[in-house]
């Protein structure tokens, strides 16, 4: 099956036969977000931007290599997908995959001019978002504002991380970032917290007994949902739903537990 698969790559300079590590399948809600960035032919779908202020000295160099290891330890952020071609999506792991990053000089700028130059960086990059058969699915920028200020930006696509992951990987960097700058050794992450396991894990459970499960929780329950409508303004503006579910008060009690 893993020979199928990679006799089926292209595209990519860094998907090729020697740089793949393993080839798996993807989750639901990954081949949902596939599905629609494929349909819509949108690079921009599912963007998430983490934006902050860093104070004090920075040294640039450790700082992109803490990334690096970060990147290195977690398979899921070498992770490219694959879905022309092939029965179905798959989710490709590089063996190896660069941090993606740039380095802006804004010191010479007037502090009005910088916030607005600021917002239309954020603005672009969005907009600029990811070919999803490239990896990695995620990039930063660093801006020095001034000595000891500078503007961080990390662009990644939602189809690899969501946010309850960013406080786990920003301590993974600052772990790293503290290890390189002291020059001791950077302990290797446990494996056995990687995409892949959650993967098989998924594979392993019993649909039509999870189904099951559910329909004689829910049997009781009041089926009632109901939709809003809200419209937004703008040149741009997308439907929003607000979306209203009744319980019986014994399932509401079932899931609070």
């Amino acid at each position: 099956y893993q020979n199928l698969m990679i006799n089926e790559m292209r595209r990519s300079e860094f998907m090729n036969k020697q740089n793949i590590e393993d080839i798996y399948g993807l989750t639901a809600m990954q081949e949902g977000m596939l599905y629609h960035s494929v349909k819509n032919d949108s690079t921009c779908m599912y963007i998430e931007q983490f934006s902050c202020k860093l104070t004090g000295s920075i040294n640039e160099d450790y700082f992109w290599q803490a990334w690096q290891k970060v990147i290195d330890d977690n398979a899921v952020l070498r992770t490219a997908f694959l879905w022309e071609g092939v029965k179905k999506p798959v989710q490709v792991v590089l063996k190896k995959c660069e941090v993606s990053y740039m380095q802006m000089d804004w010191q010479g700028l007037l502090e009005e001019k910088i916030e607005v130059e600021y917002e239309k960086f954020l603005r672009n990059d969005r907009n600029m978002g990811f070919y999803l058969e490239n990896a990695p699915l995620m990039r930063f920028a660093l801006i020095q504002i001034k000595e000891d200020l500078h503007y961080f930006v990390w662009t990644f696509h939602h189809i690899i991380m969501d946010g309850w992951s960013l406080p786990l990987v920003i301590e993974q960097m600052l772990h790293n970032y503290r290890a390189i700058q002291n020059h001791t050794s950077v302990a290797m992450e446990d494996k056995k917290g990687q995409y892949k396991n959650y993967i098989k894990w998924l594979n392993d459970q019993d649909a039509n007994k999870a189904k099951a499960y559910w329909k004689e929780v829910m049997q009781e329950g009041q089926d009632v949902v109901a939709f809003t409508q809200i419209q937004s303004q703008g040149e741009n503006h997308k439907k929003a739903y607000r979306f209203e579910l009744e319980l019986e008060n014994e399932i509401k009690t079932f899931l609070k537990k």
